[in-house]
């Protein structure tokens, strides 16, 4: 079973995954993540499953970049939520970033999930 740490950042066993889903209101859907340097393709409130195998075994330590972005023509309650899950679905970590106005469109802001194998 996942670890907490702290928020987002999870100690997990070489057998576990997690998962992160996205999700966006009021501005367009532009989210560019990876895990290390390899790239994830997210989709507006699906999850995306990190595996055992996505991770380099025991000591290793990964980080999940995600920037999302507010698009030109955002509401003023435009969001993101983030939502981190262990390998059997219950939640970990959930946070909203709301937009913040007034702030030139379009912008974007970064999440990082930190993840370390014991």
């Amino acid at each position: 079973m996942a670890n907490k740490l702290g928020p987002f950042v999870y100690e997990l066993a070489p057998t576990e995954g997690f998962s992160i889903t996205i999700s966006a209101v009021g501005t367009g859907y532009a989210v560019i993540a990876g895990i290390d340097n390899v790239a994830l393709n997210f989709a507006n409130g699906v999850p995306v499953v990190i595996t055992p195998q996505m991770m380099n075994g025991m000591g290793s330590i990964h980080t999940v970049n995600a920037r999302c972005f507010f698009s030109v023509g955002a509401t003023n309650n435009a969001s993101y939520t983030i939502t981190t899950a262990d390998q059997n679905g219950a939640q970990l970590d959930t946070m909203t970033i709301p937009i913040v106005t007034p702030q030139p469109l379009p912008y974007q802001v970064l999440l990082q999930v930190v993840v370390g194998v014991r």
